[in-house]
């Protein structure tokens, strides 16, 4: 037999819980002792005295012995007439071990005799009530989720070996053992199902991504500027090299006497194709390979020839395979109607898997969409996570409006954090190699030897 001071170095501690449920748990407690006309004595014939006594419990009285269901929780009695450990509720801190090993317990022995664990047959329906409406205080709060998580929510059947319980799709509230629960429950659960589906929504949607969705060029590991003219697509292994590296290669291919025109993929070293013809073929190999750059590239292409339809197909593939750059271009096709017939809520839709991503023009633009609803704390977060990206136009357009007094009403601490995480992203993206290949670029476009 355990002492009291082999409990959890927290299970002294009483979890509140509300009066009826409470009540509940006294009746059936008191169902289980010999002497049930009497609950002190009852507790007492199981080892335990003053049970009840919530908050007036001293440690030195309470004799346990450790459950037989978890390795966490002591039982208030040990022996078969004493199996549910009711105490365990009290003092175990954690709601999940609590309620979880309360349940293992119920469908060894359940009180109505039922062949399943049933929480509402265990507790009794008014304590399921309790534990499953509204509470005011964060503990309540956190046991009355811990119940709909370990049984089903529209049955009460708890989650043993011979009982899986599957999640709610669109939220994390509930859980059910089968559809016909699921449907059964839809009712009820559907206005917090979408309020929590939303909450999740905006959790994902306004985390700051790692990097933009260009990634890190694979040759010098340094993070892709989002300025799409400061790096190169290779067809031939559909990887985006940086104009560092595309200079450094070209230098040292010409060092070695080859011409510019010979010049292999820095990545792959396959030569470029000589044709439109050869070039094409190179990307149809990858397409047929479900390589989901070539397809967006192949849809590109399509596009700037003004076959939309061919070009929403590829996209459209690609977006399947999770490719950034697909949604973002299908974002644009349902917003200009080209291909597919206009739809905001599809637009939407891309838009936002396109900013989940990493992409900060569609972050831009769904910023400017939530600007023109007059959801400017959005519009703000889009602002700002697009700038920390490296975004030119994002962090312009932030500074304008904190200049011009559209933004008068937030904190200019919003747009030095958005400034500072600018100026780090940008300097992320420098290296000597970079800064001399677009020293090369300006001197072509000027016209300098």
């Amino acid at each position: 037999m355990s002492p009291a001071s082999d409990l959890p170095h927290d299970a002294h501690t009483i979890m509140p819980l509300s009066l009826l449920f409470a009540s509940a748990l006294n009746t059936q407690l008191s169902m289980q002792c010999s002497q049930a006309s009497n609950i002190e004595a009852g507790c007492e014939d199981a080892r335990v005295k003053c049970c009840f006594s919530f908050g007036r419990l001293p440690a030195s009285r309470l004799k346990t012995t450790k459950c037989r269901s978890c390795i966490h929780t002591a039982a208030c009695a040990d022996g078969e007439k004493y199996t549910k450990h009711t105490l365990a509720f009290l003092y175990e801190a954690r709601p999940g071990d609590r309620l979880s090993c309360l349940l293992r317990v119920a469908s060894s022995k359940n009180l109505s005799g039922s062949p399943k664990p049933n929480f509402r047959n265990f507790f009794g329906s008014a304590a399921f009530a309790c534990m499953s409406s509204s509470t005011n205080t964060a503990d309540e709060m956190t046991t009355s989720e811990s119940v709909m998580l370990l049984c089903c929510a529209s049955c009460g059947i708890g989650e043993v070996d011979d009982v899986e319980l599957k999640e709610c799709a669109n939220c994390d509230l509930a859980r059910y053992c089968s559809d016909t629960c699921q449907e059964n429950h839809k009712s009820q659960h559907n206005e917090a199902c979408k309020n929590r589906a939303a909450e999740l929504r905006d959790e994902l949607l306004f985390k700051q991504p790692d990097s933009s969705h260009l990634g890190d060029c694979p040759i010098c590991c340094l993070p892709l500027p989002v300025d799409l003219s400061k790096s190169t697509l290779k067809l031939c292994c559909s990887k985006i090299i940086c104009n560092g590296c595309n200079y450094a290669n070209m230098k040292r291919e010409l060092e070695e006497g080859r011409r510019e025109s010979n010049c292999p993929c820095p990545f792959c070293r396959k030569p470029i194709p000589d044709t439109d013809e050869e070039s094409d073929k190179r990307t149809m190999k990858r397409i047929e390979a479900n390589d989901p750059v070539a397809m967006t590239q192949w849809g590109r292409d399509q596009y700037d020839k003004g076959d939309y339809s061919v070009a929403f197909e590829y996209y459209t593939r690609a977006a399947e395979l999770r490719y950034v750059e697909a949604h973002h271009q299908l974002s644009v096709l349902y917003h200009h109607g080209r291909g597919v017939e206009k739809d905001e809520k599809k637009e939407l839709y891309h838009m936002e898997e396109a900013a989940i991503g990493g992409h900060p023009d569609a972050r831009y633009n769904l910023a400017c969409y939530e600007g023109r609803k007059r959801r400017h704390d959005r519009a703000v977060k889009h602002f700002s996570i697009a700038a920390a990206q490296g975004f030119d136009e994002s962090i312009k357009l932030l500074l304008t409006m904190f200049t011009d007094g559209r933004l008068v009403n937030y904190s200019k601490d919003i747009l030095a954090a958005a400034l500072r995480a600018y100026q780090a992203a940008v300097d992320a993206t420098k290296s000597p190699q970079r800064e001399a290949a677009e020293e090369l670029q300006r001197r072509i476009k000027s016209g300098e030897r």
